[in-house]
């Protein structure tokens, strides 16, 4: 591209160079510079910076301890650091109780009369057997020291006793003996502490426990 320009009072024609080319002017020179650089900087007595190597301490508070493979938190020594301990022995406690049965038990009559005069009429002595029973047998692995601490020991009993009545005028005595009895089931626990104030069950057990006694029942009415 030729332009025409003015100069010391006459006209030249001068020839400007293309876009691309001075760009490409441009970026030869900045190479050209960056290599010449090193050498112009060694003759005014250039030097590099040194490397002086730091202590542990500030090595520490740099890095937080940490040099290598510290992308992420070791979940094996958090998570033991942090899992309760076990304080004290296991014990065991009662946990609660469900009726298995308790049937109706019909009484048997033992002893009647009727007294349809005007006066009393006795002493009589009526003679009945009294009983009672108590056992228990154990499931899981419930210890039976603590369950006989809890609930007691077995027994079973049976004796004879007397009744002693006096009929009143125009009245009649009915004497009824049943032996009802009744099975419970007995649900127990073993616990273990732990350092958190927490406590995990570790056992159980239950034990199914048979009660029966003597039930004694007078029915008196009148006589018309």
């Amino acid at each position: 591209m030729q332009v025409l320009a003015f100069q010391a009072g006459a006209w030249t024609t001068c020839r400007r160079r293309p876009a691309a080319e001075r760009a490409w002017l441009i970026a030869a020179t900045v190479v050209v510079a960056q290599m010449l650089w090193p050498l112009t900087a060694g003759v005014h007595g250039y030097q590099a910076p040194a490397f002086t190597p730091i202590g542990e301490a500030e090595l520490a508070a740099v890095t937080g301890g940490c040099l290598s493979g510290c992308s992420g938190s070791d979940d094996s020594s958090t998570s033991s650091s942090s899992s309760p301990s076990r304080t004290g022995s296991s014990y065991w406690e009662f946990a609660y109780r469900s009726l298995i049965s308790r049937p109706a038990v019909a009484g048997n009559l033992i002893w009647h009369r009727v007294n349809d005069t005007d006066r009393y009429w006795g002493p009589f002595d009526v003679t009945y057997t009294y009983r009672e029973a108590f056992d228990w047998s154990l499931g899981g692995s419930v210890p039976q020291w603590f369950v006989q601490a809890h609930v007691g020991g077995e027994y079973e009993t049976s004796r004879k006793l007397v009744e002693r009545f006096t009929i009143p005028p125009r009245t009649y005595y009915k004497f009824f003996v049943a032996y009802p009895y009744e099975r419970w089931r007995y649900y127990y626990r073993k616990y273990q502490d732990y350092s958190d104030n927490t406590r995990r069950i570790v056992a159980s057990g239950d034990a199914t426990v048979y009660d029966q006694w003597t039930k004694s029942t007078l029915v008196q009415g009148r006589v018309y």
